[in-house]
């Protein structure tokens, strides 16, 4: 698939892959899901963010990717997960 002329490939994983520049695009993770709704009473099992920390360092594993884009919310929960992931 070519997006603005850029070949972009669907990861199975759920993120982009542009293969000619190496570039891994990844958004909406839900990182501390769990913890954000836990503050609002709201209890979901706190697994997330784990599972989604091993599936992704599997899809980095696996691409080995130059860059890495991560797309964000601007929740101060996600803030503090995303600067884990940047140690990865």
């Amino acid at each position: 698939t070519k997006v603005a002329g850029v070949e972009v490939v669907i990861d199975p994983a759920g993120a982009l892959w542009l293969g000619e520049s190496r570039t891994l695009v990844v958004a909406d993770l839900h990182l501390e899901k769990a913890s954000a709704f836990a503050r609002r009473g709201m209890f979901l099992p706190p697994y997330e963010t784990g599972a989604t920390l091993l599936a992704l360092t599997a899809l980095v594993l696996r691409r080995n990717p130059r860059n890495f884009s991560i797309g964000v919310t601007s929740g101060q929960t996600e803030v503090r997960a995303m600067t884990a992931v940047s140690q990865l």
